[in-house]
């Protein structure tokens, strides 16, 4: 079997044939024999170191590893103690700022309790004189009603009066006329009696128109009279 074989004859070997040896060739070859066998253990050894580094390599690797691990957990350890710590050190912080917060809120309370008791005197006082001023006010508001509702009617009872004096008034110069109508109506008749008896009545004539003369001056004098007291009661309205 030859000394180096191809893979694919060693896969699928074909049949050996005999050959004639050539004798160069194995004298080159035991020749270079030495030569093989020396790169042959310079191989051995450098697979040998290779092992060794790689072996070395590893058991570096190996404990890269387990300090590498040693550290994670080191730092799991330190990362859950300081998260401990901030932890506790946040929930000391949160209780002393309650506590601040209380205390500020109580001595706040303690300065302000005496402005809140005065202002809400004050507010009490105010009400009350608001209250008070309300009062007074409908009070007012309720006389000055009843003093509109009393000067509309007497307002009223004077425009009423007026109507009422002017109605008087028209009734009395309606009268006065009716009667100067009559006197004239009865002086008419009075003439005409006379003129078939003139030289027998003229003193009586004279004496009646005087007396009817004297009565005529004193109705004028009356409706006179009147119609200034009349005229006074409407300007006093």
């Amino acid at each position: 079997m030859p000394l180096f074989a191809n893979r694919r004859d060693t896969q699928n070997p074909a049949p050996i044939a005999r050959q004639p040896v050539d004798l160069k060739k194995l004298l080159a070859v035991y020749d270079d024999y030495p030569n093989v066998l020396g790169s042959l253990d310079q191989t051995m050894n450098r697979l040998e170191e290779s092992e060794e580094s790689q072996r070395i390599a590893e058991e570096k690797m190996n404990d890269a590893l387990k300090d590498l691990d040693d550290e994670r957990k080191g730092r799991e350890k330190d990362n859950k103690a300081s998260l401990k710590a901030k932890e506790e050190a946040l929930a000391l912080s949160k209780k002393e700022k309650l506590e601040a917060e209380k205390l500020r809120e109580e001595k706040i309370r303690n300065e302000l309790n005496p402005k809140i008791t005065k202002l809400e005197t004050d507010l009490k006082t105010t009400t009350e004189h608001r209250d008070r001023l309300e009062k007074e006010l409908k009070e007012k508001n309720d006389q000055m009603v009843e003093w509109i509702t009393l000067l509309e009617k007497l307002s009223l009872e004077r425009k009423q009066g007026y109507e009422k004096e002017k109605k008087l008034q028209e009734e009395r110069w309606l009268s006065e006329e009716k009667t100067q109508k009559l006197d004239q109506d009865i002086l008419e008749k009075l003439r005409e009696s006379s003129r078939s008896k003139l030289n027998d009545v003229k003193s009586v004539n004279s004496d009646a128109i005087s007396v009817k003369s004297h009565q005529t001056h004193q109705t004028h004098q009356t409706r006179n009279t009147t119609n200034t007291t009349s005229r006074k009661t409407l300007e006093n309205i």
